[in-house]
């Protein structure tokens, strides 16, 4: 089956640095087909991180994709989050991502998510491999 758990409103998160380098766009587009899954239409996108002045027209360009496909109600930005916030932040998402693009090698964020019980998806590559197959 193709769902996600049982949750009204379930959600994929991202804490990192909004860029292509963390694979933004690639979430984004992930996120996109998910919605086209019976059953996940209702999935929403929590995205938190720095946003560098650089990243922001790809950041807008990533928007803009959202806003043709009807998605940008089911997206939201909470910007830089304090450690209360990020525990928050963990506490309200179902899975986490952060598709990087670059062969990461600390993936402290993955850390992070799975010490907060939430399940995570990588590429295969870097750490992710190493690390997922430990968990």
């Amino acid at each position: 089956m193709n769902t996600l758990p049982e949750n009204p409103t379930p959600t994929v998160g991202c804490f990192a640095r909004i860029s292509p380098e963390k694979g933004f766009d690639i979430l984004v587009d992930a996120f996109l087909l998910l919605r086209k899954i019976k059953g996940t239409e209702n999935v929403h996108l929590k995205v938190a991180g720095w946003l560098d002045r650089r990243d922001r027209p790809f950041f807008q360009k990533q928007l803009q994709k959202l806003q043709r496909e009807g998605a940008v109600e089911a997206f939201e930005h909470v910007g830089i989050l304090d450690r209360k916030e990020k525990i928050e932040f963990f506490q309200n998402i179902d899975v986490f991502s952060v598709p990087t693009t670059y062969r990461e090698p600390k993936a402290i964020f993955v850390l992070e998510a799975l010490a907060s019980g939430v399940p995570v998806v990588e590429p295969a590559h870097g750490t992710f491999p190493e690390l997922l197959a430990a968990t």
